[in-house]
């Protein structure tokens, strides 16, 4: 297979956590380039550097001109480009980064539908949370009554360490505001 030329897309660890993003940026009448990971954003005012990984959203207003290397580090990051009208009033059209898929989505759906992929997942997650346990024979709801049982372990450790008088959780699913 030949290689793809072009600037190689980061590894998905590199790059920055959703919520720690700025999560979008408007911008018309100006230039956009990139610098190195970075795009510049030119206008009448001077330059600003913005780092790519760092935006979830370039949101362009009219007059904007924008490099296909700046579309690139923008796609490279998972940034998504979204083209509007004056004050962001309009909405054109927008890319996403070919990186972004329904898969993690469909992979949640399949799971949540099938029962034994379900019971499966449930076993995974206890045991992240609990290692060293033999949960492969639990159902789910022997999986909710260990969990259960640890939780008020854990209420009662603490009640008796801090002094706080706790006996059982009451708790009225009509009553939100009350939880």
């Amino acid at each position: 297979m030949t290689p793809i030329p072009g600037a190689r897309p980061p590894d998905p660890k590199d790059l920055v956590r959703v919520r720690d993003r700025l999560t979008f940026l408007y911008v018309e009448r100006c230039v956009i380039h990139r610098d190195s990971n970075a795009i510049t954003i030119t206008d009448s005012r001077g330059v600003a550097h913005v780092p790519a990984a760092a935006l979830s959203v370039l949101l362009m207003g009219p007059g904007v001109k924008i490099t296909h290397s700046a579309i690139s580090v923008l796609s490279e990051s998972g940034s998504t480009a979204v083209w509007v009208g004056e004050n962001g009033v309009r909405y054109y059209a927008h890319g996403n980064p070919p990186s972004r898929s329904s898969r993690l989505l469909e992979a949640q759906a399949k799971a949540v539908s099938d029962p034994a992929l379900r019971l499966t997942v449930a076993r995974q997650m206890y045991l992240m949370r609990f290692q060293g346990e033999d949960v492969a024979k639990l159902s789910l709801q022997q999986l909710r009554g260990r969990e259960g049982a640890r939780v008020r372990r854990l209420y009662r450790h603490n009640s008796q360490r801090t002094g706080i008088p706790w006996d059982r959780r009451e708790y009225d699913p009509d009553d939100f505001e009350g939880g």
